[in-house]
């Protein structure tokens, strides 16, 4: 398996539904859900990024490895590209961006993705999310099984890190 890590972005202010995250589902919280599917799909590291220390609290309560980021990102994506910069992760680094209101995401559908980014220079796949994106001809995802919907966009640079 291709060596990756995951970044599942958390925002408290939501507009549509606030303390989304932390919103129980059948006794955990949308956050720990997304979590605990995301650790099963074999990453090397897998983070949650908020702005919000009751997320951070949240997070931290029930294992997680959690980062403090700035309030002022206009996406999740900005998000996960202070966090590869906070912790150092080279520029070929694989990052998957887990959205985190997906509690039901199969582990599965973020290695497939791992698996693309590590083929493709693809400046960001998402799993999920809302984000307008610009479909991309050279993504070879013809080979993902799911029923998510995956959207390419070209990132920040021009590195297969998932910002």
């Amino acid at each position: 398996m291709t060596p990756f890590n995951i970044v599942v972005p958390a925002r408290y202010a939501s507009t549509r539904l606030p303390a989304k995250p932390l919103a129980d589902i059948a006794g955990r919280s949308m956050l720990q859900r997304v979590w605990e599917r995301a650790n099963m799909a074999g990453a090397e590291r897998v983070l949650i990024a908020t702005d919000d220390e009751r997320i951070f609290i949240h997070a931290q309560a029930f294992g997680a490895d959690v980062l403090m980021t700035r309030a002022d990102h206009p996406s999740g994506t900005d998000r996960l590209h202070e966090v590869a910069t906070q912790v150092g992760w080279p520029d070929d680094a694989i990052v998957v961006n887990v959205q985190g209101d997906e509690p039901l995401i199969p582990a599965a559908v973020v290695v497939q993705v791992a698996e693309v980014l590590a083929l493709e220079a693809v400046g960001l796949v998402e799993i999920g999310g809302a984000g307008e994106t610009e479909e991309l001809e050279d993504v070879s995802a013809g080979d993902l099984h799911g029923s998510r919907p995956l959207k390419a966009r070209r990132g920040v640079c021009g590195t297969r890190r998932s910002w």
